[in-house]
């Protein structure tokens, strides 16, 4: 009996429920919650300094409109970076930096600049250099100059796998492929050079989930920048040995690990937005061609712009960085000016290569992190 009077009263109440619902129905609609957009804008910019004065610069982009000076911090660390910044990403809301001669990764909080962590990179109790940073699924990756790649862990910033790749790794990217996730690492053979870099001429493939190497792909002579675009492919310059092995840029399809190497030019450095690599070249890569700024159409595989920066627009001197802000499509390129441990500079362009902005920075900037909240 008390069973069947729960299940009318459940009834009744139910439909008393049912009748308010359609009675309010026509007089209050529901409306849905707008999407939220992000409200601070801004990029990093790492200095790699000379000795002891790596720095990070910041540059405030949630007002457009305020002139050069007031929305820009010098440096967010104090000076107290450390020797040799090497790299720098934004991941979720953190910043990370690799600090290569002190063999540290530093991690902040990127809105609040908050010195979050230092990262000690040691391998049983032996200091080794971190070089480039790439992320995926909740971990940093970083190669190290030692001959491994480390993952670290994004909540309890443990180091917690290592595993040897090929010697002094440079370049890392991190992909997915048929669904799991692999890291593509250049491995240089750097302190080899006076042999030609005679180990140096491969990219080892790396599966996140077993964090074992499981493939080394032949590639040229001391691969060093690499980048992945958004159509399943692995871009890597090979710097060859800046004498009578000449550099090459190669092109990796990941789904079968095919190489082809791109002829026609070899960049230096090298971004990739979209459909577009961005890049300068070097007289060491591109066969003694004057410096210029390019740019490459990842679909039609061909330069559609070899003078992005016009030479009557801004002068540079040694180009040592390039990034792409997402949003704006904004092109932003690192001149360290000289390599005496004198302020570099940073020029910003729109999409055609117009001058919009010019910021001075800490000693030889080289990396940018562009960071939405």
């Amino acid at each position: 009996m008390n069973n069947q009077v729960y299940f009318l009263s459940k009834l009744f109440l139910s439909s008393l429920l049912m009748l308010l619902f359609f009675s309010c129905e026509s007089d209050e609609k529901i409306i849905p919650e707008p999407d939220l957009q992000p409200t601070d804008f801004g990029v990093f910019i790492l200095n790699q300094g000379t000795k002891n004065d790596a720095s990070i610069s910041f540059l405030d982009l949630s007002n457009d409109t305020v002139k050069d000076g007031s929305d820009y911090r010098l440096d967010i660390t104090n000076g107290l970076l450390g020797a040799t910044g090497q790299d720098l990403i934004v991941y979720g809301s953190k910043l990370y930096v690799s600090v290569s001669q002190s063999n540290y990764i530093k991690v902040y909080d990127a809105r609040t600049k908050v010195d979050l962590k230092t990262i000690e990179i040691n391998k049983n109790g032996t200091p080794s250099e971190p070089r480039y940073l790439a992320s995926y699924n909740g971990k940093i990756y970083a190669t190290i100059y030692t001959g491994y790649v480390v993952c670290i862990d994004t909540t309890s910033y443990d180091v917690e796998k290592w595993t040897s790749v090929g010697p002094n790794p440079e370049g890392i990217a991190a992909v997915t492929v048929n669904g799991k996730g692999k890291l593509y690492v250049a491995n240089s053979d750097g302190i080899n050079y006076p042999d030609n870099y005679k180990n140096g001429k491969t990219v080892s493939v790396i599966d996140t989930e077993t964090f074992k190497e499981e493939n080394k792909i032949p590639v040229g002579v001391n691969p060093c920048v690499l980048e992945a675009d958004n159509y399943g492919n692995v871009y890597v310059i090979c710097m060859g040995n800046y004498n009578n092995i000449p550099a090459s840029f190669v092109k990796i399809e990941t789904k079968t690990n095919k190489t082809t190497e791109i002829k026609g030019f070899v960049p230096y450095n090298f971004t990739i937005s979209g459909k577009y690599l961005y890049f300068y070249n070097s007289i060491y890569t591109d066969n003694g061609k004057p410096l210029y700024v390019g740019v490459y159409d990842l679909e039609a595989q061909q330069i559609i712009n070899s003078n992005f920066v016009k030479s009557n627009t801004v002068d540079l001197k040694i180009p040592y960085g390039i990034g792409v802000d997402p949003r704006t499509g904004k092109v932003y390129i690192a001149d360290s000016f000289n390599y005496d441990g004198v302020p570099g500079f940073v020029y910003i362009f729109d999409k055609e290569g117009n001058l919009t902005r010019t910021l001075k920075t800490g000693v030889i900037p080289c990396q940018f992190a562009f960071y939405a909240y």
